[in-house]
């Protein structure tokens, strides 16, 4: 008779790195979020149905209260899973805490615009700093050699994502860097997760049903047909998305 050994692991608590839709509030105006949401989600359904969503409170002035349980009922009705608040004051995050929902740190990005400028022009004053920053921001890209199947997601959460192949329909690619598809994509790639705005998505030929930039993102709908099946990049030039044909001007 074998006996199972009662020494065994049950469970595993680890750190690690998801991509969740952020909801900025610029607002507390509850009919105008209901209006922008609802918009928003007609869009892309099938991509925020069941979405756990942060609320991000930075841009909200600060005297303004939030109706939490208004606000936490309104994105519920559209099919997101509030889970998360971040930014805001004290009493917000004690407000948000009475709904159940977690208060996160501030987003910190690694290298910013202004820091990575001054790296490029080489201006003194960095130091031992920057190095370190380096240092713990080395990337770790990952190389992706077959298709990539409908339901598959594939991550690179420290680096680059490059796959040898295309991307099905309902795929999805996540990459704190940039995405390289040496195929056709049609389902889902979300590139600079971490907030690098510098960030591109490359592809032999496009028939994505959403791509990103650091946040900022464009769904079928909104790709102009003449890009369609053509190699292209995908770049954010301040808040915009842009999709040009490789080897245009």
């Amino acid at each position: 008779m074998t006996f199972q050994s009662m020494d065994y692991i049950a469970t595993n608590l680890k750190a690690d790195k998801f991509t969740f839709p952020v909801l900025e509030l610029f607002s507390a105006d509850m009919d105008r979020v209901a209006t922008e949401v609802g918009n928003k989600v007609d869009q892309a359904p099938a991509f925020f149905r069941n979405a756990p969503i942060v609320i991000d409170l930075k841009s909200l002035p600060g005297e303004e209260e939030i109706e939490f349980a208004v606000l936490v009922g309104l994105l519920r009705s559209f099919g997101l899973n509030p889970v998360a608040i971040r930014g805001g004051t004290q009493n917000h995050a004690e407000s948000a805490s009475t709904m159940e929902l977690a208060v996160l740190a501030e987003e910190r990005r690694t290298v910013s615009r202004a820091t990575a400028a001054a790296q490029d022009e080489g201006e003194p004053g960095q130091g031992a700093e920057a190095d370190d920053t380096a240092a713990a921001a080395s990337p770790v890209n990952r190389l992706h050699l077959r298709p990539v199947r409908s339901g598959q997601k594939l991550a690179a959460p420290n680096g680059d994502l490059i796959v040898i192949a295309s991307a099905s329909a309902g795929s999805e690619l996540i990459a704190a860097g940039n995405i390289h598809v040496y195929g056709a994509l049609r389902g889902r790639a979300l590139a600079g997760v971490g907030g690098d705005e510098r960030c591109r998505i490359f592809c032999q030929r496009l028939d994505a049903e959403l791509v990103s930039i650091a946040g900022h993102y464009r769904i079928s709908e909104d790709i102009d047909e003449s890009l369609r099946g053509r190699t292209v990049q995908i770049y954010l030039d301040g808040d915009k998305l842009n999709i040009s044909a490789l080897g245009d001007s």
